[in-house]
């Protein structure tokens, strides 16, 4: 889950929010294995509610389902590092059975398997002007 709030004040909501979801539904979030970045001014981990408070903080870069999300820079090279070797494993990976596959089955493989890591990442940020020409 990723919540966006402004200001500590959402975070009382949020908290307010959990805790009935909670009652209801008998999950729970584990605090401890949480993280937040942490945006804007409100740097104060006093002014949290103390459930709130166990969660890690931190300003720089924050993994999130496979993407780094920061304040400072909005495309990470972290997140375009690794992108050609994985691409490039994964095609290793179904060369063989590629030649045993129809025309149609080679599409598939390609659009849901390989190509799939570059849709993602070119969906949820903004590369770099000169990306597509490092590749």
């Amino acid at each position: 889950m990723l919540l966006v709030i402004q200001d500590p004040g959402d975070l009382a909501r949020v908290e307010a929010c959990q805790a009935l979801y909670s009652a209801a539904s008998s999950a729970r979030v584990n605090w401890v294995k949480s993280s937040g970045l942490v945006v804007g001014d409100w740097r104060q981990a006093s002014s949290l509610p103390p459930t709130l408070q166990t969660i890690r903080w931190s300003a720089g870069p924050l993994l999130y389902l496979g993407v780094y999300l920061s304040v400072t820079h909005p495309s990470l090279p972290e997140n375009w590092e690794n992108l050609e070797g994985g691409v490039i494993e994964q095609l290793r990976k179904w060369m063989g059975l590629l030649r045993c596959l129809s025309l149609r089955g080679r599409a598939l493989v390609l659009n849901q398997l390989i190509l799939s890591m570059l849709w993602y990442r070119l969906n949820t940020l903004v590369p770099d002007p000169g990306f597509l020409t490092n590749l």
